[in-house]
């Protein structure tokens, strides 16, 4: 028997967006640890590269990220009200893998 994954409308990502469950550790070795990272490096918890440069699909996803908050953020502003981006604060990354990557930014933003 097939089991179906819950839906949600969503007005931001669509309708009939499937929301997968959270993994669920079984130990602690299975809990998936968060990477911080700046505008330029990303540190980790890996011992091998505890810090590196910023490139690639981290990058990526947050500079779609910031797209994204901006034009919510700015949905029904004056021109003269619209918030500029100025930089990024703090970044937190980690793969989840039953959702993929998960974030949590901290922008700044000036007027």
């Amino acid at each position: 028997k097939k089991t179906e994954e819950p839906k949600t409308k969503s007005p931001s990502l669509g309708s009939n967006v499937i929301i997968r469950p959270r993994h669920v550790p079984k130990n602690k070795f299975e809990v998936n640890s968060w990477e911080y990272f700046n505008q330029t490096r990303i540190m980790s918890v890996n011992q091998e590269q505890p810090s590196r440069g910023i490139i690639g699909g981290i990058r990526e996803e947050a500079r779609y990220a910031l797209t994204k908050a901006i034009y919510i953020a700015n949905q029904g502003l004056s021109a003269s009200e619209r918030l500029v981006f100025d930089r990024l604060e703090n970044g937190y990354h980690r793969v989840d893998p039953m959702r993929g990557s998960e974030y949590i930014l901290d922008f700044v933003f000036r007027k």
